[in-house]
């Protein structure tokens, strides 16, 4: 057990902690720039859309290609996958592309099949987070 205190308060004999591991234990930008990336060349190939798109496309689905890092404001990772779909298919309308929000979801299912057998590869743990499960281990906190 451990204790933790700061200024404003006081926690006494924690046995456990619970994590989100997207972005707390995990880096979150490697693992979603990977799926965005799938899906924006399952999209270009599919509907024949030209490389000179691939990067707004991206970014409609919340990747900052030239950074490699998740947009802040999302949507990927911070909204619904709907919510995302809905981000791409005004991105793409704005391009005159007919596309179904139902072709999109599709997509998104067969890049999340095809994604899962390497999934592993892309799921990097945060140095820092790392050290501090050990040292929660040390102390026997679950």
């Amino acid at each position: 057990m451990i204790n933790l205190k700061s200024n404003k308060f006081e926690i006494k004999s924690i046995e456990g902690i619970i994590f989100d591991k997207d972005g707390t234990l995990t880096n979150a930008n490697i693992y979603w720039a990977q799926i965005i990336r799938m899906r924006a060349d399952l999209i270009c190939e599919r509907y024949q859309i030209n490389t000179n798109y691939y990067s707004n496309i991206c970014k409609s689905m919340g990747l900052d290609n030239k950074s490699n890092l998740l947009l802040p404001e999302g949507p990927i990772a911070l909204k619904s996958r709907d919510d995302v779909i809905n981000s791409l298919l005004f991105y793409l309308n704005e391009l005159n592309l007919e596309i179904s929000s139902k072709e999109l979801a599709d997509i998104f299912k067969e890049v999340h099949e095809n994604f899962s057998a390497k999934m592993n590869n892309f799921i990097k743990p945060i140095e820092s987070a790392v050290n501090l499960i050990k040292k929660l281990s040390k102390y026997e906190v679950k």
